[in-house]
């Protein structure tokens, strides 16, 4: 899901410390740890997006973040793209999903931040 916020990041010596957006994808990754099946298909995309709990979980997080100012709706100076992951899901997913799920934050189409309870998964390319 697309979602539009304002932040800065005030420890960061750089053009993040001034108030700016981005249009971040966000996205609720789901854990399927089997074998690539015959027909290569793990799960019906189609399937999956009318997921209920999915859906849910991603309702809450629209209303939660777009059009917000991250450093007042995550309470911090610094709300980086994989805070917000990390907050997100503490908040949404952790007490629900335990281990199944992930969340991936799309800062930009190069910057990358999944967390899924446990590690960060971080990714950067040149433009």
């Amino acid at each position: 899901m697309k979602i539009d916020c304002s932040h800065k990041l005030e420890s960061y010596k750089g053009k993040c410390f001034n108030l700016h957006g981005h249009t971040y994808n966000v996205f609720v990754l789901k854990n399927f740890p089997v074998k690539l099946p015959e027909n290569n298909m793990i799960v019906d995309f189609k399937k999956l997006k009318e997921e209920k709990t999915l859906t849910r979980v991603h309702e809450e997080i629209e209303n939660a973040f777009d059009h917000s100012h991250l450093n007042q709706t995550l309470n911090t100076k610094d709300p980086t793209a994989e805070y917000m992951a990390k907050r997100i899901y503490d908040k949404f997913l952790r007490d629900k999903f335990t281990g199944d799920y992930a969340v991936m934050v799309m800062e930009t189409d190069n910057s990358v931040a999944i967390y899924d309870g446990i590690t960060f998964w971080l990714s950067a390319s040149k433009k």
